[in-house]
């Protein structure tokens, strides 16, 4: 099951401020979760995938057109019934970790 993370601890995990998961959230809305787009924005695993995804982007001094145009293209693990109990850990972002150690490569 997918845990739902609130945006302090998103940022956390990602490795960014809280700040620049507000920035991103909208700009990169399209490929987020239902519960991401919301009033007050919850993150899911998947969520948490993608932006990871865009922290490695960013790291690597991508611009934003061309992160856009590149995510379309990555293969991220499909949203699974969503928990509303507490975060399970580092074991549920571990797919995300080894796409961004791919992407690094």
């Amino acid at each position: 099951m997918s845990n739902l993370y609130q945006p302090h601890e998103a940022a956390k995990i990602i490795g960014i401020v809280p700040s620049t998961l507000r920035i991103w959230a909208p700009r990169y809305a399209s490929f987020l979760s239902d519960y991401a787009r919301r009033g007050r924005r919850t993150f899911t695993d998947r969520d948490i995938a993608v932006l990871k995804a865009i922290k490695a982007m960013t790291d690597e001094n991508m611009q934003h057109a061309d992160i856009l145009a590149r995510l379309p293209a990555l293969d991220f693990p499909d949203e699974s019934p969503v928990t509303e109990e507490a975060p399970g850990g580092d074991t549920s972002v571990q797919g995300a970790m080894q796409l961004v150690a791919v992407m690094a490569t």
